[in-house]
């Protein structure tokens, strides 16, 4: 069931979306990216795809002009702690700015609450880990409606001080590769982060992280498209067996999120979906001391919202 921030989030947005918006800019060809520079299928308006992961617009624009997408969502994740389920509110918000020198450019930050003492014992929400990424397109293949990318990215993931956000400071390399075929559309990545350690000493340390990213999406309708994403996370066992809190054994876990993104306005999304855990951890407790809220899948299913735009 929703909890009552989700329906929250969900009234101010219907709110915002009965103003009156319009577009200065009229384009004319499909592209846009994610913040990690995946693309996706064409639909009313530009999208994210989640960490990390995007939509697009047939009100759109060429594939060599500048152009800037910025997200805000919110995501009512359900946690297993023993004997019973805890809630944890995620707030995501990220901008992604593509340039005519097939560079571009991301950045996010994510928030989350709980009233659960297990998870944390901070009730007030708390900052997690802001992250860039600065990514090249490396190739590109075929006119719109079949184009094939190959995008190349590397960053950084910037510690916090809170209970729930990492105190790492991490850098993140990775590769994604999309094809479209008319209507349809494919994309597949690696992701590769190599974690630092944490100044918190009540933060477990961990090894290093690798993902392996799919999503296949389907424009429907021009103001309609369903996207079904899919990822796979293993983390290393922590090199550091003299620290008091540390990850023993390596955990690895999986997830897929169907989707789908509803034109509003003019370069304006919506966006609706769920996260479900299609290989879970045998003992999610071992995760609260290991920061990683910010990777779906981790810690339980979840619904999530999101609004979308791009100018």
């Amino acid at each position: 069931m929703l909890d009552q921030k989700f329906y929250k989030f969900l009234f101010f947005l219907n709110l915002f979306l009965s103003l009156n918006l319009y577009a200065l800019v009229d384009y004319t060809e499909p592209e846009t990216s994610s913040p990690r520079g995946i693309k996706a299928p064409t639909a009313s308006v530009p999208a994210t795809q989640v960490k990390r992961v995007a939509p697009k617009t047939s009100v759109s624009k060429s594939t060599n002009m500048a152009h800037i997408n910025f997200g805000v969502g919110h995501e009512s994740l359900d946690v297993s702690t023993g004997e019973k389920s805890g809630k944890v509110g995620l707030n995501h918000f990220y901008t992604h700015f593509q340039t005519n020198y097939d560079l571009f450019l991301s950045a996010s930050f994510w928030m989350a609450d709980s009233d659960d003492a297990p998870i944390t014992e901070e009730a007030s929400s708390q900052n997690g880990n802001p992250e860039v990424i600065l990514g090249f397109n490396w190739l590109k293949f075929g006119r719109s409606h079949e184009l094939a990318t190959i995008d190349l990215y590397a960053g950084h993931s910037f510690r916090s001080s809170s209970d729930l956000g990492s105190s790492r400071n991490d850098i993140i390399t990775g590769v994604e590769t999309s094809k479209r075929f008319h209507e349809f559309f494919i994309g597949l990545g690696y992701e590769y982060q190599m974690t630092g350690t944490p100044e918190d000493t009540n933060e477990a340390d961990i090894g290093n992280i690798q993902k392996l990213m799919a999503t296949i999406g389907w424009r429907a309708t021009p103001d309609i498209q369903f996207i079904i994403e899919g990822e796979s996370v293993r983390v290393k066992a922590s090199e550091d067996s003299f620290r008091s809190s540390n990850l023993a054994e390596e955990l690895s876990f999986a997830s897929i999120s169907p989707k789908i993104g509803l034109g509003l306005r003019p370069y304006i999304q919506l966006e609706l979906g769920a996260r479900f855990q299609t290989q879970e951890i045998n003992d999610p407790s071992k995760l609260y001391q290991t920061r990683l809220w910010s990777m779906g899948g981790a810690y339980g299913n979840s619904i999530f919202a999101g609004l979308n735009i791009s100018i």
